[in-house]
């Protein structure tokens, strides 16, 4: 079988960490006999004005990771909204691109896109002149935020209506999806990877207590409701820690908000880490916590729960499907009592989390092997019914 997949954003190399997960996947789905490919057209917005600095690989680049083809380009976004135009342009540009994969590695069997808008676009214009089948899986939280014009809603239901399976990362995402798409939604979550799947050894507790929070440090992720919970809670008790691991656009008022509280000696801001960074930094703390407003699925928590440690997450959607009393604590939205009270309780029960456990019940859900059985099942019965409506028109 020969996927091919299509990201809405992809690392530009091994060291970049957004859309890490899906590199992951494409590297997964490798590693079952499949043939895949990887083609990412990137849309730089021009909203930030020094997006407008930043140099456009318009050329097409292509690459070898892990014996997998992968074809990326990056453009600058001059069009505001999904004007018809817009979606002309960006069509043809993925038909071009599309057209100088297929000159070395043929036409896929099927074509995966991951999120929407634009990747989606893409696909929907290979459909329309090759007649290649493709599903989607969509990873955006502006479904959730309400942040999609009506233009953009009919330009996704468009693209969800000509998909041959649509797939949500979590339940409460496919509810979203629904309503909005007006098409049907099936949940299979995202994968863990395999570097996190560490072999779990009982150590005495040492004289500190971690929590950590990796992100992109976004408004979204709430990382200031969780500095004030953690004030709430441990404020002046030095044997508690908070360590939080990326970079974004909230990451000075962070820094300025830990110098206002008097955190310095007991919150750390670790900037951006590597893939490996992440890992060794969740191994050396106890208990990872998610205090997003909205979130789609959380990889960081089963990248957590892969470690053998406890979660505490919001109800922001995707966590509702992955933490319970098992592996964690689930508190509300932008709560900062409950967040504390969550922190506290983790601090005080965190003996009684078994770490082998939350272990092998993450890998039974979330490991390569779990989610890439369900996507070839997914591809399996696609080609299936696509086999039968070509045979049935030929006929």
């Amino acid at each position: 079988m020969h996927v091919l997949l299509i990201p809405a954003w992809y690392p530009k190399d091994t060291t970049d960490v957004k859309g890490s997960f899906f590199r992951e996947q494409a590297i997964a789905l490798q590693k079952q006999d499949i043939d895949v490919g990887v083609l990412s057209i990137r849309l730089i917005s021009l909203r930030k004005f020094k997006n407008i600095f930043i140099r456009s690989s318009s050329n097409l680049q292509k690459r070898i990771d892990n014996g997998i083809p992968t074809f990326q380009m990056s453009i600058k976004n001059w069009f505001s909204g999904v004007s018809p135009l817009q979606v002309y342009i960006y069509g043809r540009i993925g038909l071009k691109a599309y057209k100088n994969y297929i000159k070395e590695y043929g036409h896929p069997d099927v074509i995966h896109v991951h999120s929407m808008l634009y990747a989606g676009i893409i696909a929907m214009y290979i459909n329309k002149k090759f007649g290649i089948p493709y599903i989607i899986t969509e990873h955006s939280s502006a479904f959730l935020r309400n942040l999609y014009s009506k233009a953009k809603l009919k330009l996704l239901c468009e693209i969800a209506n000509s998909s041959k399976m649509n797939i949500a990362v979590s339940s409460t995402f496919v509810k979203v999806l629904t309503e909005k798409t007006k098409q049907k939604w099936i949940a299979i979550p995202n994968i863990v990877s395999e570097t996190f799947f560490k072999p779990i050894t009982k150590k005495p507790r040492a004289t500190s207590f971690k929590f950590i929070h990796i992100s992109n440090l976004s408004k979204n992720k709430k990382v200031d409701i969780l500095i004030e919970a953690f004030a709430l809670a441990f404020e002046k008790d030095s044997s508690i820690q908070l360590k939080i691991g990326g970079f974004g656009d909230e990451y000075n008022n962070l820094k300025e908000l830990i110098t206002f509280k008097g955190l310095s000696e007991q919150v750390t801001l670790l900037g951006a880490l590597s893939r490996n960074q992440v890992v060794e930094e969740m191994s050396r703390s106890n208990v990872f916590v998610l205090s997003s407003e909205y979130e789609t699925f959380g990889v960081v928590l089963i990248e957590a729960l892969a470690l053998g440690k406890p979660v505490i997450a919001t109800r922001s959607g995707g966590p509702e499907d992955i933490v319970d009393k098992h592996n964690g604590i689930l508190v509300p939205v932008n709560d900062i009592e409950s967040l504390a009270d969550a922190m506290r309780s983790m601090v005080e029960n965190y003996n009684s989390y078994d770490q082998r456990e939350i272990q092998q019940q993450c890998f039974e859900k979330y490991s390569e092997k779990a989610v890439t059985y369900e996507l070839k099942k997914v591809y399996a019965e696609v080609l299936d019914n696509h086999h039968k409506l070509t045979n049935n028109a030929v006929l």
